[in-house]
């Protein structure tokens, strides 16, 4: 039986402490499970393991990536794959542990049977899209899939160029992959998610105390290495909680203070966000358990690891 841990929660709700404390009662690795944190360049303002966490505990498949370049759902399942099949031979328990919620529910439902997309093609697409400008572009894109079009942001270029790019290389719409039925990594996967959602107040005090934690432990000089390797603004790794205000305050567009307002309150708008995702798309199964904690006292998360050791024993 292929089983998994995870730990998931909005921004700043106390995952990785919970996580690391897991780890070391059942023997486990912290895989990591949130969009940001893979990238090298963004330490800090991801509230990445610092290396004092990482040497409690096996962590995996954080700080590996270069915000340069885009990296979506399907390259972490990639990655993730060959992470948790190693710690199974090793008898250790995948411990995923993030807040992209889109991440966690692909791994445990799968995905669409997009096939890949070479990368020559994925170079012309961006090509067309430079030359053509967003409007045409878009416009274009309607004509092949107007059922896709419709749903995409008028301003998310990543999007756009990933439905032209999959109608390039398949000569199918996206939207006709969307419907066929998910491929899932593991069949037979079962899964224990302890679920973190503090009440809402706490939280924010959270989210607005560390955010000027991170402004102390360094985010601005992070920030201005990012803004040296100039990256576009429309990349994944951009869009970093904190970043944008960082960067226009650098370029002398806001002052510090009123750039430290925009990333609490875009971190707590982001939170949010996923408090909603959390309640609403993540369907308790057979194979899927969840334990729902509301409270951070640490004598509550005490008995959410023993419930989840116990299910461990027994299965």
């Amino acid at each position: 039986m292929s089983k998994i841990l995870i730990i998931s929660g909005p921004t700043a709700s106390g995952k990785s402490a919970l996580a690391i404390a897991l780890a070391k009662k059942i023997n486990g690795i912290i895989i990591n499970g949130d969009a940001l944190q893979i990238y090298q360049e963004l330490r800090i303002l991801t509230a990445r393991p610092d290396e004092a966490d990482e040497r409690q505990v096996p962590h995996a498949l954080y700080g590996f990536h270069s915000i340069l370049n885009p990296y979506a759902v399907t390259d972490w399942l990639r990655d993730i794959k060959p992470v948790i099949e190693t710690a199974w031979r090793k008898g250790q328990m995948p411990i995923i542990v993030g807040g992209t919620g889109f991440y966690l529910h692909a791994l445990l439902h799968g995905l669409a049977p997009v096939p890949d997309v070479p990368e020559t093609i994925r170079a012309a697409t961006m090509a067309l899209y430079e030359n053509l400008g967003h409007d045409a572009f878009r416009a274009q894109l309607r004509d092949i899939d107007p059922v896709l079009a419709e749903t995409i942001k008028p301003n998310d270029r990543q999007r756009l160029v990933r439905a032209m790019e999959v109608y390039q290389a398949t000569g199918q719409p996206l939207s006709f992959w969307q419907q066929q039925p998910r491929v899932t990594l593991f069949p037979d996967l079962q899964s224990h998610a302890i679920l973190l959602d503090p009440p809402r107040d706490i939280l924010y005090e959270r989210i607005n105390q560390r955010f000027e934690k991170m402004i102390q432990a360094g985010a601005l000089t992070e920030a201005h290495e990012v803004e040296k390797l100039n990256p576009d603004p429309a990349l994944p790794g951009c869009k970093a909680l904190g970043l944008a205000p960082l960067r226009d305050y650098i370029k002398g567009k806001i002052t510090l203070p009123e750039a430290i307002e925009i990333g609490q309150t875009t971190s707590r708008q982001y939170a949010k966000r996923q408090v909603t995702w959390l309640r609403t798309q993540w369907i308790e199964s057979a194979a899927h358990k969840i334990i729902m904690l509301q409270d951070l006292d640490e004598r509550i998360q005490e008995m959410a690891l023993r419930k989840v050791i116990n299910w461990i024993e027994k299965n």
